[in-house]
């Protein structure tokens, strides 16, 4: 049994605690006859002592994520508020190039759209961080 095996057999992330915990049980799955890969995972599952708590900086990363899922959220609302402003200004003041602008805006909302699609894609499980008034 490899330590990947292990891993993956158990859901528990790569770290030292757990690394402790699979030499110990690799070396009963390995001296002790009749002990399966299944029963190994599952006696590491139920003893509690695995770790898969985050590390500093897996929630640092998490936090960026999510705080870069909140400005693309915010710079989509801002740039359909400017698309719409620069239809009212077009038809107020038709030729003068607002119809321009406006179109221009609204590719930036279909390209941060994109970036936000890519996002949530990779990191479904990070949250946009809430809206701050700074």
């Amino acid at each position: 049994m490899t330590y990947d095996e292990f891993l993956n057999g158990t859901g528990c992330k790569q770290n030292a605690t757990n690394y402790a915990i699979f030499q110990g049980l690799e070396s009963i799955y390995m001296n002790v006859p009749g002990f399966s890969k299944e029963m190994i995972y599952n006696a590491a599952k139920k003893s509690g002592l695995l770790n898969n708590e985050k590390s500093p900086e897996e929630i640092e990363t998490e936090k960026k994520i999510a705080d870069e899922k909140r400005d693309l959220i915010n710079q989509i609302e801002n740039a359909k508020k400017q698309v719409a402003y620069n239809k009212y200004l077009n038809l107020e003041f038709p030729g003068s190039g607002y119809d321009r602008v406006a179109r221009s805006y609204a590719d930036d909302v279909k390209d941060l759209k994109n970036r936000l699609s890519g996002l949530n894609q990779f990191f479904p499980d990070i949250k946009a961080s809430e809206k701050t008034d700074e």
